[in-house]
């Protein structure tokens, strides 16, 4: 674990990170609240588990439900699919941007251009590729390290029409929480993070699930207590 780009910084992260790397688990489910980490440790976990099996793993797919705070879907947003597209990936590039950080070390402060440049090299190196529910129809996802992120605001459908995707051998890392639902038409009860919590209750022969549940917000203190909020 401490050969990692990010190290955890809890026994929850530590577990997290494991499971992720545990050749056992086809399925991992990690129910965390806003500034635990989970998205970060996911990566980084991911780029790991490649660098230990580049003839089973040769990239990283990350997923997320297209809608934002104000439930507008990014069908219905102004301008080209790349513009569209593009404040979804904010996350995805905030945690690279910290891998890359924690990778060279903080002594030195990177320019834009030469934080740019080192971005396109760790996409390159993992082959990170996004994809959108929108556009899964027909395509298969094959020899990969998959992370659905923000599956609080998806209903079963969705993620039905996302694992149905995956070929034999991907690994599947969902993440989220119900405490951060964005999707009016989605509640604590119907998410597909409920669901997937759901199934971890039952007999799954088919694929080895397992589930983790981060409670530390390590982002900050302020994200810490708004978390907490109410509304």
């Amino acid at each position: 674990l401490k050969r990692q780009n990010i190290k955890p910084q809890n026994i929850e992260q530590k577990i997290y990170s494991s499971m992720i790397n545990d050749p056992y688990y086809d399925v991992i489910v990690c129910d965390s609240p806003a500034g635990s980490g989970k998205t970060l440790i996911a990566l980084s976990a991911a780029m790991k588990l490649i660098d230990k099996n580049p003839t089973k793993y040769n990239k990283i797919v990350y997923m997320r439900k297209t809608v934002n705070v104000d439930n507008e879907e990014m069908g219905f947003l102004p301008g080209t699919q790349e513009e569209k597209l593009s404040p979804y990936l904010a996350p995805l590039y905030s945690n690279l941007e910290a891998i890359i950080n924690a990778k060279y070390g903080q002594k030195r402060k990177f320019t834009k251009e030469e934080l740019e440049n080192k971005m396109v090299d760790l996409v390159k190196e993992y082959q990170i590729t996004t994809m959108f529910e929108g556009f899964l129809r027909g395509t298969n996802i094959r020899d990969a390290v998959v992370i659905i992120d923000e599956i609080q605001n998806e209903g079963v459908g969705s993620i039905k029409t996302e694992f149905t995707r995956l070929v034999e051998g991907c690994k599947l890392i969902c993440i989220g929480s119900n405490r951060q639902i964005d999707n009016k038409f989605v509640n604590k009860h119907t998410s597909a993070l409920t669901y997937l919590k759901n199934r971890l209750l039952v007999d799954n022969d088919e694929v080895r699930i397992g589930g983790i549940e981060l409670t530390k917000t390590v982002r900050s203190r302020i994200a810490e207590w708004a978390d907490r909020f109410k509304g």
